[in-house]
This record gives C-alpha cells, structure tokens and sequence, in this order.
C-alpha cells in the first residue's frame, strides 16, 4: 500500500524525470529554467525569507551551468524541507491596503 510520504516521494521524481535528460538523467540549462519556472517561480519571486530563496537560486544557477542529477535535487529538495519546516518558505502574503 502507498503512503502519502510514499506517493509524495513519486512525485517528486517523476517531476524531475520530465527535466532531466532521458539518457544522463541531467537537467541543464533550459530545461532547469523550465522546471524552476513550473515548480518554483511563485516563491522565489515573493519568498517569505529572501535569505533562503537567494540560497536556492545561488545552488540553482550553478545548476543551469553544471547540470543537476537525482542527487543535486534532493539536495535542494532537503534544503527546502528545512527551511518549511522553520517556517521560512512560502510565498509572502500581500499586505493588506491602508484604510483611509
């Protein structure tokens, strides 16, 4: 019987599975934008903690040039299951207009 963790873990994979290179299993350049842009773009745009999202973009900016396999990704997959669990990622709520 699948888990939630068990069809969670899936997922992610098969995520990357679509950017990464059939036969290297590498996702570079392009496909690396189109994964962040699918994947995280409404975060690292309005992140609750910049200090983090500029952390992710520093390693995914590396990524683009270098490639990124299985094992980069969940690096950064890790990276920001810590930083959700320490309340550090989400998007930003808007704030609120002033009252006039």
């Amino acid at each position: 019987m699948d888990t939630n963790v068990m069809k969670n873990v899936v997922a992610l994979i098969e995520e990357f599975h679509k950017y990464a290179d059939k036969e290297t299993g590498i996702a570079k350049g392009e496909k690396v934008e189109e994964f962040v842009e699918a994947n995280l773009a409404p975060w690292l745009k309005n992140p609750s903690d910049p200090e983090v999202a500029k952390e992710v973009e520093a390693k995914l900016k590396a990524c683009k040039e270098e490639g990124v396999d299985i094992k980069k990704y969940a690096h950064i997959l890790c990276l920001l299951l810590k930083a959700y669990s320490e309340g550090k990622v989400g998007v930003k709520e808007a704030e609120a207009p002033a009252s006039s």
